[in-house]
Order: structure tokens, then C-alpha cells, then sequence
């Protein structure tokens, strides 16, 4: 039998299962470019137009000190549960430090050995609420998964046919409880700033006033910015006080503004908070012990969650 036979049949478990692993949420947005080709068009249907676009296969190299390479595989599209789904990863040579035993000198010896590494993760987008759940593995941090899906995405709109007519983006979805916890902690806020972007399909009434003067004004990102140089009160916490900052955050947590505040503990130590790093996160226990079949437990349980956010 062949080496290759041999690998073949070996049944290797992902590094998720039997595991609850954190799976960190985005909102994916589109914006109409002002003047876009004459000959381009933007799909009306959120989900055609992202399947159109969304490059499975091509790789993408962050701006790292590594050599990874990311790409997205083992696509499925579910039309009728509104759910595209696959596997995000990245792999590398990366140099190892490995001991080895040097037999004339009876001892251990350290040598650096290149080896080639791979870790792969489920991902599932609800394109009805255009949400990407991502499970997260310790190499991927927060922003990472953010900026493949974005880079890809603006590449895959540059080929259309049509020409490109969408600026994509992937952005942060503020968890208010962590976000209303970590002011709990503050004695004292000193600064805190929003990012908000358009386009906003689904205006809320707690921040439609921000999304018509963003309009009325024909921008597209504003920014609010408060900081205090009082050093014995600080800015108030209560931000549902200020119908202002209060659209802000509701803004936030749809996933159409980021928010970052810093502040002092009672210890008089500087705390940060930084949405990109703190974005809305689920867990699951994975009993799949297979890529293609994680894939689909996580469009279940994101089926699951919509029917509950629904109801």
C-alpha cells in the first residue's frame, strides 16, 4: 500500500471537537460607491451579490511579521436557510526549535526545523441579517477573520464583470452587556470616541436622527469624540442619558460604529476598551469530528439563534 493510501485513511480530529470554542460575530456591510461605472449594478439580493464576490481559494497574506496564508474552502450555500458557509484557515513554513539526540557526543542539541503549519476553523454567514460567525482559534485573534473576508470580498468585487461597485467591510458588533460591564469597573472615564459608518438599511428609532443627519449631510463616516480633563469626575457613565451617545451605542451594536473609551480603576490604573477586540461573541461545544460536518452544526446553530432572535 502507498504512502499516499495510507495518509488517506488515517481519521484526523479538528482541534475543535468535543471543545466549546468562542465564536466571535460580525456584521458584513456593503456601500455604494457615490459614482460607480457606468456599467456597473449593485445585485439587489444581499446573498447573490456576497456569493458573487466572496473568493473561495485565493489567498490573502496579512500585513505580519509571518507568512501566512489564509483562504476560505469547502463552500456551501443553503438557499432555503439563507446561510453560506465554509472553512476559513490559514498555513505557514514556520521555523521550529526541535531537539535531537547527537550520538558521538551522547547529548541533546537543539536545531531549528521549518514545518509546515495549518489551522482551520468553520465559518457560517446568515446573509438574511448579513452576520459572519467565525470560530475562533488562539492563532486568529479578533481582527484578523475581519480583514480576510474584507480583502476578499473587495477583491472578488474588482472582477465582476460589471465592474466594482460596493465598498465592502467587515466590522465589529458591540456586546452592550460587556460594553455597560466595563463602565461599571471605571471610577473614572477620561475619554471615549465613536466611528459611525453608513449605510444604515434598517435605521433604529434609537439612532435614526444620526442616520438622517448623516444622510441630510451626504456623509458617510462621522466621528464623536468626548474626553474630559476633569481628573476628579470624568465624563458620566450613564450613556443612555444622552440621546446622542445613546444612538451611538445602539449604532454600535448593529454593526454600524465602533466605539473605544479608556478610563481609570479604582487603583488608578489606565483600562481600555477597544471594540475591535471586543466584538459579540457565541459559544458552542462541537461534536463534529470532521471540516464538512462542523460546517454544518455551526449553520444549525446559527439557524437556531435566528429563530430565537426572531421570536
Amino acid at each position: 500500500m502507498s504512502d499516499v493510501n495510507q495518509y488517506d485513511e488515517v481519521s484526523i480530529t479538528p482541534w475543535f471537537t468535543n471543545r466549546v470554542v468562542d465564536i466571535i460575530i460580525y456584521r458584513i456591510n456593503r456601500r455604494p460607491y457615490r459614482q460607480s461605472s457606468l456599467f456597473s449594478d449593485i445585485p439587489e439580493s444581499f446573498a447573490d451579490h456576497l456569493a458573487e464576490t466572496l473568493l473561495f481559494g485565493q489567498a490573502v497574506q496579512l500585513r505580519s511579521r509571518s507568512n501566512r496564508e489564509w483562504r476560505l474552502g469547502n463552500r456551501s450555500i443553503d438557499v432555503a436557510s439563507s446561510n453560506i458557509a465554509g472553512i476559513i484557515g490559514w498555513q505557514a513554513e514556520e521555523p521550529q526549535t526541535q531537539q535531537y539526540f547527537e550520538s558521538e557526543l551522547k547529548a541533546w542539541i537543539p536545531r531549528i526545523q521549518v514545518s509546515n503549519q495549518v489551522v482551520a476553523a468553520p465559518f457560517n454567514i446568515d446573509t438574511r441579517n448579513r452576520l459572519l460567525f467565525v470560530v475562533r482559534h488562539n492563532s486568529f485573534g479578533y481582527t484578523a477573520p475581519a480583514t480576510v473576508f474584507r480583502t476578499l470580498l473587495q477583491e472578488g468585487e474588482v472582477e465582476r464583470e460589471g465592474g466594482p461597485s460596493t465598498d465592502w467591510d467587515v466590522q465589529p458588533i458591540l456586546d452592550e452587556t460587556d460594553f455597560h460591564s466595563w463602565l461599571e469597573d471605571i471610577y473614572l472615564l477620561r475619554k471615549i470616541s465613536f466611528t459611525a459608518r453608513l449605510p444604515n438599511p434598517d435605521a433604529e428609532e434609537q439612532f435614526i436622527e444620526l442616520d438622517e443627519h448623516m444622510r441630510s449631510m451626504r456623509a458617510t463616516t462621522m466621528k464623536h469624540e468626548l474626553e474630559s480633563n476633569d481628573a476628579s469626575s470624568g465624563l458620566s457613565t450613564d450613556l443612555t442619558e444622552d440621546p446622542l451617545t445613546n444612538g451611538l451605542v445602539k449604532m454600535s451594536s448593529r454593526g454600524y460604529a465602533d466605539v473605544n473609551a479608556s478610563g481609570l480603576d479604582t487603583s488608578g490604573r489606565i483600562r481600555r476598551f477597544t471594540q475591535k477586540i471586543r466584538t459579540r461573541r457565541a459559544a458552542l461545544r462541537f461534536t463534529s469530528n470532521s471540516n464538512e460536518a462542523a460546517r454544518d452544526e455551526l449553520m444549525r446553530f446559527c439557524n437556531e439563534r435566528r429563530e430565537l432572535d426572531d421570536g
